[in-house]
């Protein structure tokens, strides 16, 4: 992401915006038309503060820095492009204005602008996918890297369908120029190119049948990629089943972990995840890391394997990476009525253990509404700490449990002052409240912008879809 001070660069000549106003509509509220004059203001802070107020106003604000992308000054149009960078999870009205910039003879315009479209997320896809194909060298290239990175993001179900109805018109000639893309493109993009070549007609009949083929006939990385494929499909590829079930006996991980997952994601989730727990008490740190990463991927599911992801999470001696991913698998997918909490309380309580585990454990225990004494005398205690952190984080188990009188004000203070994983925190609650947490989302808009890690980040931007509803 683009660092704050770009904000101010593009804003410090007087009268850069002056024009603005001009080139926008005349049909805005009072509010925005004040916003855009504070623009043209000799004074620095007030520039900074017009724009942040300007994104801010959410759906309100997309349509001037939309057309102000189309402005004949490129620091400008920068400055339009950062902007709707704020606003990207709320801003697919603007996705055409985006990718014209793509095509922007201002380098800085273009890559804010394929910021911009990569944060959108699912509502830019189509449209990125057909500029794939765009005539233009410049627009291909900036596509391709906007989807390139954001791919292993997409919702399968949602990647799936999109992939197949635009590489399966014969109208588009998709499949051919897409095969240009692979053979010609750059490394990540031509990449991306087969992924899509490769996943376009993973639902048919025959698809299945030849994935199922080279279960039982192919060696080494081809297995791999079938049993990904079929993963994708998910239940519609049940038939694949027998073939599959052998495959989590093999010796290696690269194919009895993926053959777990993709029995999982096919419905059987008892054979499956008998396979990835096992695996997570493994000695070999590479089996242990590729099954949570597993895990991960099956969401929800991944409850019925808490009590070995808490083993891992509370093991002092494990890796402090697979500790916080073993935390934040269980922070999406929740535990288990029967799973034991007590070792997730002792690390929330621990004053020895990382940070950010003990926040983890907080947000997790809240999420499943922990209502034991011990867990209500550990957040009473951090929520007057002195550390802002795990008060943050306590703050945020407070507020799932019901024991704040004002929610969203305790959430926003969660956002305006805390850092690292109390964004997330709040984020994820604020998106489950959905529109009811709609005067949140300028608190929101900062904090993607303010948020460190890409977990957090995401978070923002998923809530303020759920929460801003044009």
């Amino acid at each position: 992401m683009l660092a704050p001070t770009f904000l101010l660069k593009t804003l410090t000549a007087l009268g850069l915006l002056c024009a603005l106003a001009g080139c926008l509509s005349t049909q805005q509220s009072p509010q925005v038309r004040s916003l855009l004059k504070g623009l043209e203001s000799p004074e620095a802070n007030i520039r900074e503060e017009s724009l942040t107020r300007l994104t801010e106003l959410g759906h309100q604000g997309i349509a001037p820095l939309e057309k102000a992308l189309a402005h004949k000054n490129p620091e400008i149009r920068s400055s339009a492009a950062y902007g709707l960078l704020r606003l990207a999870p709320i801003a697919e009205a603007a996705i055409d204005g985006l990718l014209r910039a793509l095509e922007d003879p201002n380098e800085e315009v273009r890559t804010v602008a394929l910021e911009a479209l990569g944060r959108m997320g699912a509502p830019a896809y189509p449209l990125l996918l057909e500029t794939l194909l765009s005539p233009s060298e410049l627009q291909r290239e900036n596509a391709g890297k906007a989807l390139a990175a954001s791919i292993d993001s997409w919702d399968r179900d949602d990647m799936f369908q999109l992939v197949e109805a635009f590489a399966q018109r014969p109208e588009s000639g998709a499949r051919q120029r897409l095969e240009g893309v692979w053979r010609e493109g750059e490394s990540k993009v031509s990449q991306l190119a087969l992924r899509l070549l490769s996943e376009a007609a993973l639902d048919s009949p025959a698809m299945i049948e030849s994935l199922t083929i080279t279960l039982q006939t192919g060696r080494g990385w081809d297995i791999a990629y079938a049993l990904k494929a079929l993963t994708l499909i998910g239940p519609r590829a049940q038939g694949a089943l027998p073939a599959i079930e052998p495959l989590m006996q093999e010796d290696s991980r690269h194919v009895r972990i993926p053959a777990a997952e993709a029995v999982t994601a096919l419905g059987d989730d008892e054979r499956g995840l008998v396979v990835l727990d096992r695996d997570l008490g493994s000695h070999n740190v590479h089996v242990r890391t590729r099954a949570i990463g597993s895990l991960k991927n099956l969401g929800k599911k991944a409850r019925f394997a808490a009590a070995a992801l808490i083993r891992v999470a509370v093991n002092r001696d494990e890796k402090q990476d697979l500790r916080f991913y073993s935390l934040l698998t269980l922070a999406q997918s929740g535990l288990k009525e029967s799973t034991d909490r007590t070792p997730l309380l002792k690390l929330a309580a621990d004053p020895e253990a990382q940070r950010n585990l003990r926040e983890l454990s907080l947000f997790i225990l809240g999420r499943d509404a922990e209502g034991s004494p011990a867990f209500s005398a550990l957040l009473n205690r951090l929520v007057t700490a002195t550390n802002p952190e795990l008060k943050a984080a306590a703050t945020c188990a407070l507020v799932m449990l019901g024991r704040q009188d004002k929610p969203l004000d305790a959430l926003e203070s969660v956002l305006r002052d805390g850092e690292g994983l109390s964004y997330y925190m709040a984020a994820r609650i604020l998106g489950e409240m959905g529109p009811a947490a709609a005067r949140s989302v300028p608190a929101l808009v900062s904090a993607l912008d303010e948020g460190e890690l890409p977990v957090t980040t995401a978070a923002a931007a998923e809530a303020l879809r759920k929460i801003q509803v044009p």
